[in-house]
């Protein structure tokens, strides 16, 4: 019987190889096929990624042929997999996080740079660790990959669009952390893009939209939010405090999303304004 492949890939092959995914909508990522053989995927552009029912999961589609399916998947922290079979060999290559992988009743560690196969019908679960997984998955034929058919962009499921706003509010939290580390400093970021705001997302503009996109390493085109950031000195180098106040679901009422130093982007206000 032949069996799964776990190699660990030198760094620099998994850094060349890695595209900076996002979080859902976008518009629709070039699909590679028959009828359009070459295409060319911006490592700056999220593309449009198709969300799980469940929400634990979604998928960016690459490519797609009678004989294989190509796709990016990432999993949230926690995420299971139930055990499942499919008809075709299957293969991944973990590009960031990693899980626990049942395979024929053996269990697997994978860690960024696993490359996995798997026999068509073998029994397969999984159960993600602690972080984000982001894979690149390949069906050697696109039949088990119909399942994604009933995924969705769901653009405009209040919880999609909360999703989005978490990512750009998580991105500037990533973004003053490492400015700490080069210069010492927190920065202050005043209220961008400036009121009124609805559902629709808007382009930062305006005097303060330097403010945000100067000290980003990569600039934040738009939001369905107003955003500030305020900082405070402390003991160990400050603090800061990231709010994005946003009509989530397009009733009129914002709801606040906030970050600071130790704490990732979470909703603040009460869940029913969502």
């Amino acid at each position: 019987m032949r069996q799964p492949l776990l190699t660990l890939l030198p760094a620099a092959l998994v850094a060349a190889l890695f595209l900076s995914f996002g979080a859902i909508g976008g518009e629709p990522a070039p699909l590679a096929g028959p009828t359009n053989p070459v295409v060319t995927v911006d490592p700056d552009d999220q593309g449009q990624w198709f969300a799980s029912p469940n929400g634990n999961a979604k998928l960016l589609k690459l490519a797609e042929g009678k004989n294989a399916f190509f796709a990016a998947i990432a999993l949230e922290p926690g995420a299971a997999v139930p055990f499942h079979r499919d008809d075709t060999e299957e293969y991944l290559l973990i590009m960031e996080g990693g899980g626990a992988l049942t395979l024929d009743g053996h269990t697997y560690d994978l860690t960024e740079g696993s490359v996995v196969y798997m026999r068509p019908g073998a029994e397969v679960a999984y159960l993600n660790g602690p972080e984000e997984t982001v894979a690149f998955q390949i069906f050697a034929g696109p039949k088990p990959a119909r399942k994604y058919d009933a995924w969705t962009s769901r653009k405009d499921d209040p919880e999609v669009v909360f999703e989005e706003v978490r990512y750009l509010v998580d991105t500037l939290r990533i973004s003053e952390k490492v400015y700490m580390a080069e210069w010492d400093v927190f920065i202050p970021a005043p209220r961008c893009p400036g009121p009124p705001v609805g559902a629709d997302k808007r382009p930062f503009a305006g005097d303060c939209a330097k403010d945000y996109t100067d000290w980003l390493y990569f600039d934040v085109v738009d939001t369905p939010c107003e955003v500030r950031i305020e900082t405070s000195p402390g003991k160990y180098g400050g603090d800061f405090d990231i709010w994005a106040e946003c009509d989530l679901d397009g009733d009129g009422v914002r709801s606040i999303i906030h970050a600071n130093r130790a704490d990732k982007a979470r909703l603040t206000s009460p869940a029913e304004v969502r």
